[in-house]
């Protein structure tokens, strides 16, 4: 009696553990675009933007981990993140560039002379 309940409680954790459903590829595929987009728009080039970057990498890595896991809540959490991480590099990458195209050096006025005299 003792061992049928084992194996009951092994085959219900098992079939608990086994029936999350996995992240939609086309979420894994949404995250991956918004990381590449990042880089597309100059994020490595920002030190504020590369940072962002790097954590929307590393985060979309630990949702790819947790999904084969099974670890379905955690991945779409993952990629939440790594879908933020990644807007917010490619916006400070482009602020970073129009400032740059902003700058413009400062040109000395020339001096000028005293009109002549009637």
């Amino acid at each position: 009696m003792m061992r049928s309940i084992s194996t009951l409680g092994l085959v219900a954790a098992l079939a608990v553990g086994c029936s999350a459903t996995p992240v939609p590829p086309a979420r894994m595929a949404s995250a991956d675009a918004a990381v590449q987009s990042a880089r597309e728009a100059g994020a490595e080039r920002s030190p504020e933007a590369s940072r962002h970057l790097t954590l929307a990498e590393d985060e979309l890595g630990k949702a790819k981990m947790l999904n084969s896991e099974g670890k379905t809540d955690e991945a779409e959490a993952a990629l939440t993140r790594a879908q933020s991480d990644a807007a917010l590099a490619a916006a400070l990458a482009r602020e970073a560039d129009q400032r740059a195209k902003s700058v413009t050096p400062i040109q000395p006025v020339p001096a000028t002379q005293p009109a002549p005299g009637p």
